[in-house]
């Protein structure tokens, strides 16, 4: 699907949509996302701009999420995630490496986003059935301390349009 019809695909169901949406304000994103982790039968997949992993802060929100994700991968769950590399000298990629080693060693199919421009989207798609958008990184500030905001869309129809991108954009690299 090219990505002029995928945007139409977008627009035709925004309306639609909306009747299946909620938002997750600040830190209760943190609240929502786990569970439907924690639920997955078949499928993650995850498009992530900022990806911390801190493994001396076990406690930490976005380390439950790494560790939610591990015991899915553990559950035979397909875990696959797209992550902006950033610049080869900026901290970024540092931290996005992290992450990625740690994926990658649990068995998620994990891959950096190398294209000219920035991969900026924050998605989580949950068996094709719920889709978390918005601006929450995946990161110690997102989860605590910044301003954020971030929407669960839900059922299949609904998802479709941005699984469907997901899946386009992971097939690229």
């Amino acid at each position: 699907m090219t990505l002029t019809l995928l945007f139409h695909s977008l627009v035709s169901v925004r309306y639609l949509r909306l009747m299946y949406m909620r938002f997750l304000i600040g830190k209760n994103y943190i609240n929502e996302v786990i569970p439907l982790i924690e639920a997955a039968k078949s499928s993650v997949d995850i498009l992530a701009y900022h990806w911390g992993y801190y493994s001396h802060q076990s406690k930490a929100n976005v380390q439950k999420f790494n560790y939610a994700l591990k015991s899915a991968i553990i559950r035979g769950v397909l875990v696959r995630a797209l992550i902006h590399a950033g610049n080869p000298s900026d901290n970024l990629r540092r931290i996005n490496s992290t992450a990625f080693n740690h994926l990658k060693s649990w068995g998620a199919q994990v891959k950096f986003y190398k294209s000219g421009g920035t991969m900026h989207a924050k998605l989580i798609i949950i068996d094709r059935m719920f889709a978390v958008v918005g601006s929450h990184n995946l990161s110690k500030r997102a989860m605590t301390s910044n301003v954020e905001i971030s929407t669960i869309t839900e059922g299949s129809e609904q998802v479709r349009p941005v699984q469907d991108y997901f899946n386009l954009l992971f097939s690229q690299y």
